[in-house]
């Protein structure tokens, strides 16, 4: 049996309907358990109840913040994550090769093969693709007050804008093993594992198996520093060395000169966290239901499902893959 936790605030499903969100999932994988969540429902309560009841991997249709707290309950236990596209960005669903068409999505759910990915945690707050301090949880809190008045990506931009105008620069110390290093930046970003090194396809990752945290930092000395960056960098599709600065770990810290709590940002969430910021990458710890052809290019695929897309009396059931 497969479970479904459906976001029905997402944008696929407030366009499409729950009701036919229902259908097609009942088309694909006809034994489903098909939950729609509220605001404010615990994900991870509703993963145990799913799994106590049977469920041999749990689908979440929704964005990257749906999808990132069925996955932090899934961490570790085995059990295959569905990924149903049904946000705005879904940069999980794209990077890690199932892609933003929710057909193709159902479809893998019913076929795929489950690898084993990465995930990253702050204070060991699981997420899935990125995590950051300054600006952009800042945009955030901004963006979600305007956006049911301007649409989420006018929202964003007006949001940023705000932002970088009202944002006071943070001293920030980041250590590595026996590295320290001072900072004073207004963005700081650790991503699971690297992205692109392309301003214009900043957030894009070509593997979640590396084993490695990604962060990102921001560091121009001024605001006008902070635009002769940014627009320089975007016409020529390479960030501005003097001012961008990138470092690989497994596990870093971050400590703010002068916060014991701040506003993080986890996979478009934000919460306050205390300070020090203790970041963490588990490899392998999540296992994610991609495409067959996806799967064979990617290290250590462990299960392949099959389910009956006719069958009421098919479970979606794990399989050793012949090697």
């Amino acid at each position: 049996m497969i479970g479904a936790l459906v976001n029905p605030r997402s944008g696929y499903v407030a366009r499409h309907g729950v009701d036919q969100v229902r259908a097609m999932l009942g088309e694909v994988v006809p034994d489903a358990r098909i939950e729609v969540i509220q605001p404010h429902d615990d994900i991870a309560a509703w993963c145990r109840d799913l799994l106590s009841t049977g469920a041999t991997c749990i689908a979440a249709v929704g964005g990257d913040g749906t999808i990132g707290s069925a996955a932090a309950a899934l961490v570790d236990t085995g059990v295959p994550l569905g990924v149903i596209p049904g946000g705005t960005l879904n940069h999980f669903a794209r990077d890690v090769g199932v892609g933003r068409d929710v057909h193709q999505a159902l479809r893998t759910l019913a076929e795929g093969q489950a690898i084993p990915v990465d995930v990253a945690t702050v204070n060991d707050h699981v997420y899935l693709n990125n995590s950051s301090i300054g600006l952009y949880p800042a945009m955030v809190q901004l963006r979600k007050a305007e956006e049911q008045r301007l649409g989420r990506m006018r929202a964003m931009i007006r949001a940023g804008l705000i932002a970088v105008g009202r944002r006071k620069w943070s001293d920030v110390h980041i250590e590595t093993g026996d590295h320290r290093d001072r900072v004073r930046t207004q963005l700081l970003l650790v991503a699971n594992n690297q992205f692109e090194h392309s301003l214009r396809r900043l957030g894009v990752r070509k593997s979640l198996q590396e084993g490695f945290l990604s962060c990102y930092v921001l560091d121009a000395p001024t605001r006008l520093k902070l635009i002769e960056t940014i627009v320089p960098s975007l016409l020529r599709d390479q960030p501005d060395t003097r001012f961008f600065r990138s470092l690989r770990a497994t596990e870093l810290t971050v400590v703010p000169e002068q916060e014991r709590e701040v506003d993080v940002s986890a996979d478009g969430e934000v919460f306050v966290a205390k300070t020090p910021l203790v970041y963490r990458i588990r490899p392998g710890a999540l296992q994610v239901l991609v495409p067959r052809t996806s799967a064979s290019t990617q290290r250590g695929s462990a299960w392949r499902f099959r389910h009956s897309l006719t069958s009421r009396s098919t479970a979606c059931r794990p399989a050793p893959i012949p090697t």
